[in-house]
């Protein structure tokens, strides 16, 4: 509520500032009402969903969430790696109790260098098991 509250305050120091400079007044009032409509997707975004483990498996199709009422099967999606994180997209089976898709963010210091680099594999290998075979 706070952040909501701050991004409420810098919209209206923005417009200040843009009517000070002399800025035409639609444009100030269209860069308010912007960020307005930001706080206030940010008031009525849905809660996150906890998820405390999950198991890895070559096939995108296998993948499991622990969520809070025990594990859901899942598919892995997509999966982007950075130097420090590993960001995987997972459709959950059972989409009446989860969303239709989480974003779960693995760090590397939170794991052993030996459960990344197989965290890594396994998530390289069933993106590449997911995408389509093209002929040459």
């Amino acid at each position: 509520m706070l952040r909501t509250a701050g991004m409420l305050a810098a919209a209206g120091c923005a417009a200040w500032s843009a009517h000070l400079l002399g800025v035409p007044a639609w444009l100030a009032a269209a860069g308010t009402a912007s960020a307005a409509m930001a706080a206030r997707a940010r008031i009525h975004r849905r809660p996150g969903v906890r998820v405390g483990g999950l198991r890895a498996s070559p096939d995108p199709a296998a993948w499991s969430l622990l969520s809070e009422s025990g594990w859901r099967g899942a598919r892995l999606v997509e999966c982007r790696r950075g130097l420090f994180w590993l960001s995987l997209s997972l459709c959950p089976d059972d989409t009446r109790t989860l969303p239709r898709r989480l974003c779960v963010t693995v760090w590397r210091p939170t794991l052993s260098p030996s459960a990344w680099r197989r965290l890594c594999i396994v998530s390289g290998r069933a993106m590449a098991e997911r995408a389509p075979m093209r002929s040459a």
